[in-house]
């Protein structure tokens, strides 16, 4: 085995929890409004900030860790989006913390995931733990 795959399997996974992910959420739509996101990509800047405060309040996490979420929760929120679209008459409800739809939309929606290959179903089904909808950060 080599010396980095070595290395790489010593490193503990990331153990995000809701108000973790609630916290660094609410961070980069701070970094965003303070323009630190000037493309597609967080700055140096945006960066540091969000790695100094996030890890004041919980003291855990480099920027390895928080780019990962970052890209996890990116890819979670275009499967969302591909999911919802620009679609209108749909509700949430915050408790459930679930989409409020017809039973056709339903069925129309269950019909089109079935279409997907099995791993990115299963991915829907970790989406709502993921991404609380309050959070609407432009990821495109």
């Amino acid at each position: 085995m080599s010396k980095k795959l070595m290395q790489d399997s010593n490193i503990e996974k990331a153990k995000w929890s809701t108000e973790h992910v609630e916290l660094f959420l609410d961070l980069c739509v701070m970094e965003v409004m303070a323009r630190n996101r000037p493309g597609t990509h967080f700055n140096k800047i945006g960066w540091s900030n969000m790695i100094q405060k996030f890890n004041d309040k919980t003291g855990k996490y480099d920027k390895a860790k928080l780019k990962n979420k970052w890209d996890s929760l990116k890819k979670t929120w275009k499967e969302w989006h591909t999911l919802i679209g620009r679609e209108t008459g749909l509700g949430w409800d915050n408790e459930k913390k679930t989409i409020q739809a017809s039973d056709e939309w339903w069925d129309k929606k269950i019909k089109f995931i079935c279409t997907y290959p099995l791993s990115l179903r299963r991915y829907f089904q970790q989406a709502e733990h993921e991404v609380n909808t309050t959070h609407w950060i432009e990821f495109a």
